[in-house]
């Protein structure tokens, strides 16, 4: 168990070492978790003021999907799974991402096996969702 106070990247780190996840820390002190012990790289963004840990991961969509498909597919997702908050981002150059994010609040502070064990269930979860494009529409 990690108290609250405790809690920041290094301890983080720590814990995915423990349970044998690759990870780097980027230049905004966020945490990223590797593929290596979880099914898809997914970025830990620790927000002590609030006492949140954002689990949070993007797929790049193949050029030239359809914006408003891709929103329907979107809204699919977020009826199909529970855990993942699925979104759409478009860029003006035509790039467009599936996004998915999970918040844990730790208030009272954070167990680390239910971390990993959400952290991994995460993972799992966003790629069978990109997976669930059976016929290539949005990736490749």
């Amino acid at each position: 168990m990690f108290s609250k106070e405790s809690l920041d990247s290094n301890v983080i780190a720590e814990s995915l070492t423990a349970a044998a996840i690759e990870w780097k820390i980027d230049d905004d002190g966020d945490v990223y978790a590797k593929q290596g012990g979880i099914d898809f790289g997914v970025f830990i963004q620790l927000e002590k003021e609030r006492s949140k840990l954002r689990l949070m991961t993007y797929y790049q969509c193949k050029e030239g999907v359809d914006e408003g498909e891709l929103g329907k597919f979107v809204a699919a997702l977020n009826k199909q799974y529970v855990l993942v908050k699925f979104t759409a981002t478009s860029y003006d150059d035509g790039r467009k991402y599936l996004n998915g994010f999970y918040d844990i609040y730790y208030n009272f502070g954070l167990d680390s096996a239910l971390f990993l064990f959400t952290l991994r269930k995460f993972a799992a979860i966003f790629l069978e969702a990109v997976r669930e494009d059976t016929d290539d529409v949005f990736f490749e």
